[in-house]
């Protein structure tokens, strides 16, 4: 199941784990202006998980249509 599977998983983490990362670099300087080096990160993040998730359900589908 691991090697079916394994994949979208490992892409959905990835996924989920680039906005923390990115937006973690987030800083006000002295005039009060908000600098967000990672806030493309986010949208990246957001990508990366709807491919996940398709990539998921295909996988899913095709392997329930070969077992029925």
């Amino acid at each position: 199941m691991w090697k079916k599977y394994g994949s979208p998983t490992v892409c959905l983490l990835i996924s989920l784990l680039i906005p923390f990362f990115g937006t973690s670099f987030v800083y006000v300087d002295k005039h009060g202006i908000v600098h967000e080096p990672g806030f493309y990160s986010v949208i990246i993040g957001e990508i990366g998980f709807l491919v996940s998730s398709i990539w998921f359900i295909a996988r899913y589908w095709r392997n329930k249509k070969i077992s029925s």
